[in-house]
Order: structure tokens, then sequence, then C-alpha cells
């Protein structure tokens, strides 16, 4: 059944994009030659009529290993974790994007083949969803006023909660996102019948966003807002998400990729502040989240600094509150300017009592080798987690990860 209604998604959107443009053009396009050529995937362009179309292919596999190197529990029969030596392909996906009447209208629409939690919280939780394929997790039309001053977004797409959350995978220094955004953001609830079933906050949702840019002297003030239907989590109904957020941006600062492989000249920097308010109607209770991240980013000449402090208030009335803090920061630098990059990560968290979690800090260490040019990047990572948990019989896990693999934009 869902494969059926996948295609008739497909079949929809297709027939969507094919009224518009005959909305958008009803005498036609004018006879030109189109432009084809290259450009981080196949573009297709009628300059005179305004028309651009593009598609790319998205590919990750990585060797991992992963090793507990200590391990304690509060019973004699736990059982400890094996070590683990795979092969996984991270990431197959498949996007359509462009833009009709001169620029005026774009779309995207990302299907993901295969798409695998490499990850730390894929490896522990088994109320995570480590593997899945065949999912449309993006597709949105979006209308942009001139000069790209305003731009007013529909459909199901990421929401810019922070920095690395809002960002393609293809755009991340390392090869998963720091602990803090693996783990942050949910309802750790562990009333439900099942024990430490987490009811996640998705960062792809369905719903409406407005982006606004202001120039003030040298700087980009961009004001964002919206709302969202919350995609449902476990044993929850359908759920109301709004977003908030404001950032500044000097010199071109790039919000959507990690490091400096551009080489800035100049120095650039962006900061932020972003939350979202969620209201979940769960079985037993309403529970009121709050979200929010503080954001700060610097580039100059291959050297890059990225930080965040995020925050997770949830109310649930007479069953009580919680607070989770989490943060990350991560350097980089081009030891060959745009060629090879060394990356290094720290990232923590802080739950409250009750949570699974209890708190976690995590290590890490990448070498990035820009094989062709933005395309093709082979990566290598290493990463140690000292983690405090009350998960199952387990109090406390030690874990030594290591990931070698290739990704390319074709």
């Amino acid at each position: 059944m869902k494969k059926i209604i996948t295609k008739l998604f497909i079949c929809f959107v297709g027939l969507f994009f094919v009224n518009l443009t005959c909305f958008l053009y009803p005498n036609g396009l004018r006879a030109e030659e189109p432009n084809i050529y290259y450009q981080r995937g196949a573009k297709l362009a009628i300059p005179s009529a305004g028309f651009e179309l593009k598609l790319r292919t998205e590919l990750a596999s990585y060797y991992s290993f992963t090793n507990y190197s200590a391990f304690k529990t509060r019973t004699t029969n736990s059982i400890q974790p094996d070590s683990k030596n795979s092969f996984d392909i991270q990431r197959a996906n498949i996007i359509t994007a462009g833009n009709v009447a001169d620029k005026r209208f774009s779309y995207f629409i990302k299907y993901e083949a295969i798409k695998t939690n490499l990850g730390i919280y894929g490896d522990l939780f088994n109320s995570a969803d480590p593997e899945h394929s065949g999912k449309l997790s993006e597709t949105w039309g979006q209308w942009n006023a001139p000069n790209n001053y305003a731009k007013l977004r529909v459909g199901k797409q990421k929401i810019p909660l922070g920095l690395q959350r809002a960002m393609q995978d293809t755009e991340l220094q390392f090869v998963t996102p720091a602990l803090s955004n693996q783990v942050m953001f949910g309802v750790f609830d562990t009333n439900l019948n099942e024990k430490n079933k987490i009811i996640t906050l998705e960062d792809k949702n369905t719903g409406i966003m407005g982006q606004s840019v202001t120039p003030y002297k040298n700087l980009l003030i961009s004001w964002t807002t919206g709302i969202f239907n919350q995609e449902p989590g476990t044993n929850s109904n359908t759920n109301v998400l709004g977003l908030l957020g404001v950032n500044l941006v000097s010199n071109d600062y790039d919000r959507t990729v990690e490091g400096d492989r551009q080489y800035s000249q100049a120095l650039a920097w962006t900061a932020g502040i972003s939350a979202t308010v969620t209201r979940l109607n769960l079985e037993r209770r309403t529970v009121d989240v709050l979200n929010g991240a503080l954001d700060f980013g610097l580039k100059y000449r291959g050297f890059s600094w990225q930080s965040e402090g995020l925050i997770n208030y949830a109310n649930a009335g007479r069953h009580g509150d919680a607070v989770n803090l989490g943060y990350y920061t991560q350097f980089g630098y081009f030891i060959v300017p745009q060629l090879q990059e060394l990356a290094i990560r720290f990232s923590g968290i802080d739950f409250d009592k009750g949570f699974s979690q209890k708190a976690g800090f995590e290590y890490s260490l990448v070498y990035n080798y820009y094989l062709v040019g933005e395309f093709l990047k082979f990566q290598a990572g290493l990463a140690y987690y000292d983690l405090k948990m009350s998960l199952a019989n387990s109090e406390k896990y030690q874990v030594f990860k290591g990931l070698v693999g290739v990704s390319g934009v074709f």
C-alpha cells in the first residue's frame, strides 16, 4: 500500500508541475537551444524562459567498526553489546530541483532510496530507525521575491533549527552529526508501555515557512517563521509545530555548508537564534515541548569554527517537566587549500533525571580528501563516546567508533 501511495504521489507532483508550466507560459516556450551542463548534477536551462531543471544523485558508502571498550551494568545478567564491523550505504538519494518563471518559483524533491543511521544513536537505541528505504523526505515549492529578499515555502521541508540540523547530509564536515544533534529534540517518554520509547521530533515536517532578508551595513539579517504539522511520533496523534528564528550573516557566510573549502579571503561569520514550540497529543496526556538553538560560525582562509548550544524543555503538566541541554563545538582547517581538511569536534549532553540518557560526551576527529573538487570526497573518522544512561540494565557505555568511506554528488 505504501508503494502505491508513493507512486501516486510522484504522478501527482509531475502533473502539478506540468500544469504550473502551462499556467506560467500560456503561449508556450520560445524556441531556443537549451543549455545542458554539469553543476553538482546534470542541469538543463532555457535562459529566455527563466527555466532550470537539475537532476542530482547523492551516494555515500562507509566501512565502520564499533568497539565497546568499557561496559558497566546493574545486574550480572546484562549482556554487553557485541562489537560490530560492517559495510553500509549511508545514503542513496535522487534529487530533482529547479526554477521556473525567471526564478520566481522554485521546487525541490528529494527521494531517499536508502538511508542508514551510522551514528551512536542508531547503535544503542532500539527505538531508532537505523535504516529505511523508499521515502520522499523533502517535497516543497517556493515563491521567491525579487533579489531574494523574501521567500515563501510550502511542503515537506527541513526546519532550520540551528545550523547543523538545517544542512543536507552532503554538506557536513563529519560523517555523522554531533552527539547533541543525534539525540536532542525528542521526548524520551519512560511512562509508555515499552520503556525508553522515544517520541522523535522530526527535522522534516509539512507546512508553510516564510523568510525575509534585510541588509544592514555589511550584514544580512534573516528572519524566519513557520507553522507545520508535526509528523506523528511513537503513540502520538497529529501535532502542531511553530518556528521562529533570526540570524546574522557577514561577508557571504554560507550557512548551508560546514567548513571553508571556498577559502574565504575576508573574515566571514554568522550568529543565530531559533526556537520551535510543539504540542504533542499523546494517548494519555498532552506534552508541550520547547526546543531552542543558539549558534555561531566563523570562516577565514580555510579555517572554520562552528558551535551550537541546544535546549529541550518538555512540560507534561502533572506528570512533571524536564530540561535537557546539549552543545557542540568543532574546528576545521584545510591543510592543503580546497583539497585536504582536518577537523575536530567536542559535543556533550546533560539530560534531566528519569530520561534514557543522563549525560554523554563525544570526541571526534575526521580527515577529508576532496578527490574531484566538491563532488567526490574521501573521509576517515574516529570518534570516542562516553555515555551514562539508563538503557535496559546498563549504566555506562564507552564506545570507540571508526568510519572510512567515500561520499559523492553526481
